[in-house]
Order: structure tokens, then C-alpha cells, then sequence
């Protein structure tokens, strides 16, 4: 169910998926405690990813999973911290017998022409770590970082990990576009090998010729332009390629990839001076070994 590095990919029916999700379901709350932490965060991502399914049998899966989990991690241990309170609503609620997924699915592909972000992406934001208030559900006064992070150590970053993975290596654009989603929930900080991964699948897809993925187009811009909105000018400044590959991506046929490049590179204008960029630029490689995307495009 889960791709191990860079250079392997997602590829799996929805048989197998449901199947694979079913087992774990069955298997997890069976084993011992510390293999369960050490596989927490690629278990919390498929189960997120998996929340808005329209397979009955999937959503209701991976509510109950989440549910088992919280129950044997954090219900159980009475003496580690107080928030049993806490963890008995989360369980409550993902139980609840109401065959209802926590957020309704979405046609990703609806409306690429404007940059915001989907309902259910803020949904899925708000579950990740916030109060949430969804639909006919009264209230989620807990948050699953809130309940999960004293137990997992770095649980963020270790979930951050997985996303980033799956999001520059999933074939599927939907469970990639839902990673990218959940990375800018987990708060990502740009560093230069996630401006290499994300510019070389953006790449990919904008010279894809046929089935481009405008949604999930549409998901890297909305996560640089995160990026940028993080950082201070300074931070930004440090990064000169970011600009630099949105002048780029000003030479592509599309008109909403260009849109987009265009209102990132305006919004990288504003937020800093060509005086805070030109050091950075000065001390920049003449050349980007790590990333051979710039002559594709």
C-alpha cells in the first residue's frame, strides 16, 4: 500500500486497495504497541487519504481504524498524559453509526481556473489538527496530532515524510493531490530538495500531453504559493529558483499553468526587493545539477 522511496510508485486496483485496507483494519489492532507507533505515520496517511471514498466499505474502514488506533494508544494508558476525555469523543464520533464519510468527495478537476484551496482540503486541514466542525457532526473537540504526537516521536515530520513522498511519486493525481493537501495541513518548510521533487513532477505534468492532471497542477501551485506566504523575505529570498522556475513556467501553453505562474511570480515581487535577492543569487550555482526540468520546459 505504501511506496518506499522516490523511485517507486503507487500503482494498485481499487480491488487491491480495499482488500489491503480490509487486512489492516483486522491485523493492526493486534499487534504489539511499538511496531504500531513505528508504522503510525504511513498509517495515519492512507486512512486520510482514504476519508472521503465514495466505497462505503473504505470510509467506514478507515474510520474504524483510526477509532482502534486512538483506542489502543492513547485510551488505554491512563497514566502517560490526561487527555482520555479527549481520546473517548474522537472515538465516539469516528464510530458513530451514521455511513457517512467525514467530508464529501469532490470533482478535483471542477474549477482549476481560480487558486484556493477545496472545502474538503480544509476539512481534511482541520481534522489533521484543529477543532473541527463538520456538517451534521456537533463538534471534534480533539486533534489527532493533539491525541497521537506524545506517543509517535516526531510524529509531523515522519508523516510529512510519507506525504512528500507520495505526493511527487503516486500515479494516481488524486491520492497525490490529497498528499499535497495533507502536507500543507502538517505545516512543510521548504527546503531545496522539496523545490527539486515538486518542480520535477510539475514539469512532468505540465508537458504531459494528453490526461494532464490539472488538478493536481493545481495543488503544487497552491503549495507554493503556501511556501511563499510561510516565509519570511529573507527565507524567500533565500530561494532565487522559486521565481526563477515561475518566469520558466510563463513559456507553457496551458493559460491556468501560465495564470498561476504569473500571480506566483507577482506574489514573490511583492514580498521581496531585488536588494534582499541578489546576494542569494550571487552565491547561487550557475547551474542546478539536482534539477533538469528548466531545459525540459
Amino acid at each position: 500500500m505504501f511506496p518506499l522511496s522516490h523511485t517507486q510508485t503507487f500503482g494498485v486496483t481499487i480491488d487491491r486497495q480495499i482488500i489491503a485496507l480490509l487486512l489492516t483494519v483486522e491485523l493492526a489492532p493486534e499487534l504489539p504497541q511499538n511496531l504500531l507507533v513505528q508504522n503510525l505515520p504511513p498509517l495515519l496517511h492512507v486512512l486520510f487519504l482514504n476519508m472521503d471514498r465514495t466505497s462505503e466499505v473504505l470510509y467506514t474502514s478507515c474510520k474504524t481504524l483510526l477509532a482502534n488506533l486512538i483506542h489502543k494508544l492513547v485510551s488505554r494508558d491512563t497514566s502517560a498524559y490526561p487527555i482520555q476525555d479527549a481520546a473517548r469523543t474522537t472515538i465516539a464520533m469516528l464510530t458513530a453509526d451514521d455511513d457517512t464519510s467525514l467530508w464529501s468527495k469532490e470533482d478535483l478537476n471542477l474549477d482549476v481556473k481560480i487558486l484556493q484551496p477545496l472545502e474538503s482540503s480544509l476539512l481534511l486541514g482541520t481534522l489533521v489538527k484543529q477543532h473541527v466542525h463538520i456538517h451534521t457532526i456537533p463538534s471534534f473537540p480533539t486533534q489527532v496530532i493533539f491525541l497521537l504526537s506524545p506517543i509517535c516521536h516526531k510524529l509531523v515530520e515522519h508523516w510529512s515524510s510519507v506525504a512528500h513522498v507520495w505526493a511527487v511519486s503516486c500515479t494516481s493525481s488524486d491520492h497525490a493531490s490529497r498528499s499535497l493537501q495533507t502536507l500543507r495541513a502538517l505545516g512543510l518548510s521548504l527546503n531545496g530538495q522539496v523545490l527539486v521533487d515538486f518542480f520535477e513532477r510539475l514539469v512532468h505534468c505540465v508537458l504531459e500531453e494528453e490526461k494532464k492532471p490539472q488538478a493536481f497542477v493545481g495543488e503544487v501551485f497552491l503549495t507554493f504559493r503556501c511556501f511563499i506566504e510561510d516565509l519570511s523575505p529573507n527565507g524567500l529570498a533565500s530561494f532565487p529558483q522559486l521565481a526563477w522556475c515561475f518566469v520558466i513556467l510563463l513559456a507553457c501553453n496551458s493559460e491556468d499553468e501560465w495564470r498561476h505562474a504569473a500571480q506566483l511570480l507577482d506574489l514573490c515581487a511583492t514580498r521581496i526587493s531585488f536588494e534582499q535577492i541578489r546576494p542569494a543569487v550571487i552565491d547561487m550555482a550557475k547551474k542546478w545539477p539536482q534539477f533538469p526540468g528548466v531545459h525540459s520546459l
